[in-house]
């Protein structure tokens, strides 16, 4: 994959974010690989020239600058925002529903991340202004359905029946908060599993003893977890979690006997 570029905020003028936007959209017809690194290249650029634009003026900034649509801009944006949450397996040949064996696509890509939750929290203020929003909920009480609400407006059946009906705001916003949470805790694992790795490979090398000691440490880590998950007492629940906390603890004096820097953990898995 091309290497993608992260631009701060700061680092690059608008006009020489939109050229770079412009510039990546172009590249993304190479093959797959390459192209999602163009597309992570764009939308980082897009995400700089939002910073500096505002969500306010965001869609005109677009309208005026880029020579390509507003859904691609998303598209790309949401490649650099989850660039890590891509799995390698989208780059790769997989198997359809057929059976059959198919060949990855950037629209198959695509179709990942336009998946994922909202980017950002002001989204849809911007696109439904407060005046749309209110003809919206006159025109419900009017006995209007979500549809007729939706042609009349110009705004698509979903966001008639989000700005109408507070359930489904509320589900709607329930159900984005429940993606990134999961989202979090699959980072979470993935910077574990690689602090797990580097540390693995150090110890392995240095042999000896502490070679034999660690794996000791790493065989009672997954005896005591695997304890805890089959334990219904929450008392006895609570002190085998103390108890994996100290293995742990054992585990990180082992990796700065050697010296080794490592992600911070950021939780417990257990």
């Amino acid at each position: 994959m091309t290497a993608t570029e992260v631009l701060p905020a700061g680092t690059k003028t608008l006009t020489e974010l939109a050229e770079v936007a412009n510039a990546e959209h172009q590249a993304t017809g190479a093959a797959l690989v390459d192209a999602l690194g163009h597309a992570m290249n764009c939308g980082n650029a897009l995400l700089a020239a939002r910073d500096k634009v505002g969500p306010k003026e965001w869609d005109s900034w677009m309208t005026d600058n880029l020579r390509f649509g507003r859904g691609g801009a998303t598209i790309y944006m949401r490649f650099a925002y989850y660039r890590h949450m891509i799995p390698a397996a989208l780059t790769e040949p997989y198997v359809d529903s057929r059976g059959g064996l198919r060949q990855p696509t950037f629209t198959r890509a695509a179709a990942y991340v336009k998946g994922l939750p909202p980017m950002f929290d002001d989204v849809f203020r911007l696109r439904l202004p407060q005046s749309t929003r209110d003809e919206a909920k006159r025109l419900h009480k009017e006995g209007l359905n979500y549809t007729q609400i939706g042609n009349l407006l110009g705004i698509s059946k979903n966001s008639a029946l989000l700005i109408c009906d507070p359930k489904a705001r509320a589900r709607y916003r329930a159900n984005a908060q429940e993606r990134r949470r999961q989202i979090t805790a699959g980072r979470r694992a993935l910077r574990e599993k690689e602090r797990r790795e580097a540390l693995d490979a150090t110890v392995k090398n240095a042999g000896g003893a502490l070679a034999d000691a660690y794996s000791l440490i790493r065989r009672a880590a997954q005896r005591i977890d695997q304890a805890s998950a089959e334990i219904n007492d929450s008392e006895s629940r609570h002190d085998l979690r103390q108890a994996l906390t100290s293995v742990f603890q054992a585990e990180d004096a082992i990796a700065k006997s050697l010296k080794v820097v490592l992600p911070r953990r950021s939780h417990r898995p257990y």
